[in-house]
């Protein structure tokens, strides 16, 4: 075993363990405080959404039809080399939101290979598509040939998880 694993798992142990933890961590909180919480962060999420759609140059819904990637290192002399993942995507039957998407253009995103992300919040950013998406529907973010983002349409069921443990629950 390589002297690095055992030294970060080390340094992920001590991190973890100096962490400081709010108090509010531990607690129960009321309906009024989980509700007024999910709309704080609905309202989070909103801003962040219209803040990505401005920054792009085209927005639309599509079903992504091919993804393809090839793997590259960065800085292959350095002691810790980077690998990165470049990715080519392309959409079918596009309903444009904002701009114009070419018939058959291959939309371009990288992912960090070697990139470990420890955080316990989410990125909006880091929702991008991999390649057992393909087949599906997706609200796409990009800019100048780029993929900032994606967000996965699921098909229309009739019930979804929660509508049918509801009606088990409320069945006799």
């Amino acid at each position: 075993m390589p002297a690095s694993i055992p030294t970060f798992v080390a340094v992920l142990l001590i991190l973890a363990g100096s962490a400081a933890i709010p108090a509010s961590a531990c607690r129960l909180y009321s309906e009024e405080e989980v509700a007024r919480g999910r709309e704080d962060a609905l309202r989070r999420m909103q801003a962040k959404v219209l803040a990505l759609t401005d920054e792009a140059d085209l927005v639309f819904v599509g079903y992504l039809q091919k993804l393809t990637h090839h793997d590259m290192t960065v800085d292959a002399d350095s002691a810790s080399p980077t690998v990165m993942r470049a990715h080519q995507a392309s959409f079918l039957h596009p309903t444009e939101i904002k701009g114009k998407y070419p018939t058959g253009l291959a939309l371009g995103f990288r992912t960090n290979q070697t990139r470990v992300v420890v955080n316990c919040q989410s990125n909006i950013r880091d929702s991008l598509p991999t390649v057992k998406d393909v087949g599906q529907t997706f609200l796409v973010y990009a800019k100048e040939g780029r993929i900032l983002r994606v967000s996965r349409i699921p098909e229309q069921l009739l019930m979804d998880g929660r509508q049918e443990a509801e009606l088990l629950r409320n069945s006799p």
